[in-house]
Formats: C-alpha cells, structure tokens, sequence
C-alpha cells in the first residue's frame, strides 16, 4: 500500500480523516499527537522504500497505543522509542500478531484498526484486541481485506432507521464516536416512551 492510499479510506469517516494526522517514516513521527489524533508509520526511514506500515493513536490525554499487526517484542518496542519523540513512559503496545507473515496487508490492518478502535474507545486495549481479533491469522486476513472493499463500496455509510410502524427512512449520516459505536455490520435498538428504532448497516 503506497501512503497516498490510507487517506481514500479515511475520508470515507470525515469524523476520522479530521484526525488523521498523516503518513510518516519512523524518523519522522511527529513529537506529539493531539487528543484522539492518530498516524500511519512505516518502519523504514525516509530514504529507504518503505517495508511495514502500523499507526500511532493518542488514546487519551496521558498515553499512546501502538499497533503493529505483526506484533511488537521487546526489541521491537526498544527501536521504537529510539525514534518516537514523544513521552514513551505511556506507550501501549500488542505483543500478539494478527497478520500472516507472508501477507502484504499491513496497511490495510492499520486501517482497520484505526476505524475500529476509534469507534470503541471505551474499552481497555488489550480487551478491545482480543474482540476484535481471531487467534487464526487467515480469518483475520479475510476480515480485513473484506472489511477494507467494502469501504471503498460505501457500504458503511447508509443507514435505515425503522419505527414502530414499520415506516423507514434513509439517511447518510456522519456517524461520531461519541455517539455511536460501530460494529460492522451492527444493530442497536433505541426504545423510547412511544418508538423503538433499529439501525441497520446496508448494501446499496
């Protein structure tokens, strides 16, 4: 994946694409990240091709998570904060690996992850890894490309909203994480005095 491709995803989230930071070699990560802020790495230096791709997140105001689909061991975590300006006494990182090795998709893990991750932002790292994630690498593999094509097919962004009287509407909505957590595909029910609506997540 070159890093002109990460942005054709994210902007499909303008919620997210707002805090997509950018695409950098890891000699040159910005010193901080901004709240809830986020950025694509590679593992090369600027004058090499490039080789790896894993993103930064700010989670929240005192720490940062790391995620790399190829998993991070000591070593790795030891180079890392060679580079990393920022205060890396608050980094989170995974020690498990979610990609195959021969895979070529590391790009598409990052941003996978990224959407995911910051629509669930209230759950703990590593519990939010072991639900997001399958010990079998090749379902891994599947789920992310596929969750990957259907960005670019939007079919993430149309929602139908169904009352009680089986009345539907249709509306595109820029969903904030905030405000809704985004399983894909999702359902959740809002019941209220007098209506009880369902959220859908179609194919168009």
């Amino acid at each position: 994946m070159q890093s002109s491709d990460f942005e054709t995803y994210f902007k499909h989230f303008p919620y997210l694409n707002e805090r997509f930071t950018g695409v950098f070699s890891i000699d040159n990560v910005p010193k901080k990240l901004n709240y809830r802020h986020f950025c694509i790495v590679n593992t090369d230096v600027a004058k090499e091709n490039g080789s790896h791709w894993f993103t930064i997140l700010r989670h929240n105001k005192l720490s940062y998570e790391i995620f790399d689909s190829l998993s991070i061991n000591s070593e790795k975590e030891n180079n890392l904060k060679h580079f990393l300006k920022f205060n890396s006494d608050f980094l989170e990182v995974n020690d498990s690996q979610f990609q195959l090795n021969d895979s070529i998709s590391c790009g598409k893990f990052c941003i996978f992850y990224i959407i995911k991750r910051m629509y669930n932002l209230d759950l703990d790292y590593c519990d939010f890894l072991c639900e997001t994630f399958d010990s079998d690498l090749s379902k891994n593999e599947t789920l992310v490309n596929n969750f990957c094509s259907d960005i670019l097919d939007d079919r993430y962004w149309f929602i139908i909203m169904e009352e009680i009287d089986s009345s539907a509407i249709v509306q595109k909505l820029t969903i904030e994480p905030d405000t809704l957590r985004l399983q894909v595909p999702f359902a959740m029910s809002l019941s209220g005095p007098s209506q009880s609506i369902q959220y859908n997540i179609f194919s168009h």
